[in-house]
């Protein structure tokens, strides 16, 4: 079932808080990246409190790591590693629990995940294998799968046609392949969340491959068993199939009905017949919704707040060469609906990839892309100017300390106020209730960028985690 997404634009009422989004021009990073840069994550690498960036290649197998100097420049640092083939995944985790991030990236052609060492300050060690033997290792995620506190591994093997999860212990061993399916052709990207209510993670994996009207979209349902056997069963209809190469997917609640949709782009074979989907979940059945756009070729797509009035907006990225659009963004109205996008940049050819965050720690979000034509890696400061600001502001809720280590203190929140906890993916890290003066325990998490949402407020904080 399809309908068409309608944009309604929003009139402001009195004491709205209203922010304009304006994205400065393209400052190049750096115009010789390694060639065809294909994969990016952005983290707290070295000592400092900016957010750096790492790239990975394609062609040129580099993963490559830029230091955020806090003035609005990038300088790119020795690589990280050259040997790994085709990179086309790269995450930032604390692997070795020693509250540094590592960086983990993939090999798709040689057929593995690997991690590398970060000793706090940029430095980082030889190569460590995670899982080998992966035919086309491409996404991969991680996650507390079997819900023993302890982060796992789960990988698409694309040429074997396989999704695989691995045990973790906590301290970067990761155990041997568990079969999730080997039934589904090509599995390419991959998201995680808790879409059934019953406190363990589900999964939903897409398709890319570059047979026309094979792809589809299939979700896996977490039939964990406490104390005894993690397995996933297979949802017997696709949410959709038939379609072209798919580039992305992942579970976002769109808007805001408490239930985890799904956004997907099509990348097509050539310019101008791709499609960026919203599939609504109705707490049974997904509903498909084609978002108007002028990029023909809708390669990545994520959520995030960009103009700061607490709702996650959509920015989407081109995979067309040539003239046309490359990034826009949708703002989310509140109501279900999307204004219609805005551009951001116009200048790049093939943006396949970009990472979001407070690169300049003016309070707002930024992007950085990787332009995989022509080996550029380029940053756009969002200057977010504020017009007027709601009652919200005028609560005095206080948050401190912040940087912070072990524990949070809150003040000024009403009681049984629900306390939500993100990371900078959009994932849901902690959610309790809490009351005025209450003490959250931060302590085991990973160091790095995180936002807390409060259910009597509507704006996040950020906060970072050292």
């Amino acid at each position: 079932m399809k309908k068409q997404l309608l944009f309604i634009f929003a009139m402001c009422i009195p004491f709205c808080f209203i922010a304009q989004v304006s994205f400065a021009p393209k400052v190049s990073i750096n115009t010789s990246t390694g060639a065809q840069p294909y994969a990016i994550a952005s983290g707290l690498i070295d000592d400092d409190a900016f957010e750096d960036i790492v790239l990975g290649t394609l062609n040129g197998n580099t993963l490559e790591w830029y230091k955020n100097n806090g003035d609005g420049t990038f300088t790119i640092q020795p690589l990280i590693t050259n040997t790994l083939s085709s990179i086309t995944s790269v995450q930032l985790y604390d692997v070795n629990n020693d509250g540094f991030i590592d960086v983990v990236a993939n090999g798709f052609s040689s057929n593995n995940v690997a991690w590398f060492a970060n000793d706090g300050n940029g430095n980082f060690g030889g190569q460590q294998i995670l899982a080998s033997g992966v035919s086309g290792a491409a996404d991969f995620i991680f996650a507390d799968v079997n819900n023993d506190g302890n982060v796992d591994l789960v990988i698409a093997a694309y040429s074997a046609n396989s999704v695989f999860w691995y045990e973790g212990d906590g301290t970067g061993n990761f155990g041997s392949a568990n079969l999730i399916d080997n039934s589904i052709t090509n599995p390419g990207s991959m998201s995680v969340s808790d879409i059934d209510g019953d406190g363990d993670l589900d999964l939903v994996v897409s398709t890319g491959s570059f047979t026309v009207g094979v792809n589809s979209i299939q979700v896996y349902i977490n039939d964990l068993i406490p104390s005894g056997t993690t397995s996933f069963l297979k949802e017997a209809n696709p949410v959709t199939d038939n379609k072209r190469n798919f580039f992305n997917c992942s579970f976002e609640d769109v808007d805001g009905d408490g239930n985890f949709d799904i956004l997907a782009t099509e990348l097509g074979a050539s310019p101008g017949v791709g499609k960026f989907y919203w599939y609504e979940f109705d707490g049974t059945n997904y509903i498909e919704t084609e978002f108007a756009t002028s990029i023909g070729n809708p390669a990545s797509v994520k959520m995030f707040d960009l103009d700061n009035d607490g709702l996650k907006d959509i920015i989407l990225s081109s995979g067309s060469s040539g003239a046309g659009n490359d990034v826009v963004w949708f703002k989310n109205q509140g109501d279900g609906s999307f204004a219609a996008e805005e551009v951001i940049d116009n200048t790049q050819s093939q943006a396949y990839v970009f990472t979001v965050a407070d690169f300049d720690n003016d309070g707002d979000l930024d992007i950085v892309s990787a332009a995989f034509n022509q080996n550029d890696l380029n940053y756009f400061e969002n200057q977010l100017i504020v017009l007027s600001v709601d009652d919200f502001n005028q609560n005095k809720v206080s948050f401190y300390p912040n940087p912070v280590t072990d524990y949070l203190f809150i003040e000024g929140i009403s009681n049984n106020e629900t306390f939500k906890l993100y990371n900078q993916l959009g994932q849901l890290i902690i959610q309790t209730k809490i009351d005025n003066l209450a003490t959250i325990n931060l302590s085991t998490l990973s160091p790095g960028i995180y936002f807390v949402e409060l259910s009597g407020n509507s704006k996040p904080f950020k906060l970072i985690k050292q």
